[in-house]
């Protein structure tokens, strides 16, 4: 079965997880952060799960893609734990590696529209 469609059901998760932050979140007063911390939890979660025929398995994230989704996801709790006050991130660290995100996310933006236009263009 294609990666494609194994993983296709692992954003559910990431949805259900994002709701829960936000449920979670706001019972203690920081609906932001806990929205924030739940997308965290579930950009891992669809990092690490697969979902094949009606069941969740374990995966091990072998593709580039995987290993962005897992660096976004730590980003995001870093960033809730930050908003919620539980981790003190130099604000330095944090404005360069945005920078870096914004940059990298830039890059394969232009690289995945470019190998569109390369697809559709007539032979």
């Amino acid at each position: 079965m294609s990666d494609e469609r194994r993983r296709h059901g692992a954003w559910e998760l990431f949805v259900a997880l994002m709701f829960l932050g936000l449920g979670v979140g706001m019972l203690l007063g920081q609906a932001g952060a806990g929205v924030i911390i739940g997308m965290g939890l579930g950009f891992l979660a669809t990092a690490f799960v697969g979902r094949v025929e009606r069941r969740y398995t374990l995966v091990l994230p072998r593709s580039a893609g995987s290993i962005a989704i897992m660096a976004i996801g730590v980003g995001f709790l870093l960033l809730g734990l930050e908003l919620l006050g539980l981790v003190t991130l130099p604000m330095e660290l944090a404005r360069y590696a945005a920078g870096v995100a914004a940059l990298l996310f830039g890059a394969w933006l232009l690289f995945f529209g470019a190998s569109l236009v390369v697809k559709r263009s007539p032979s």
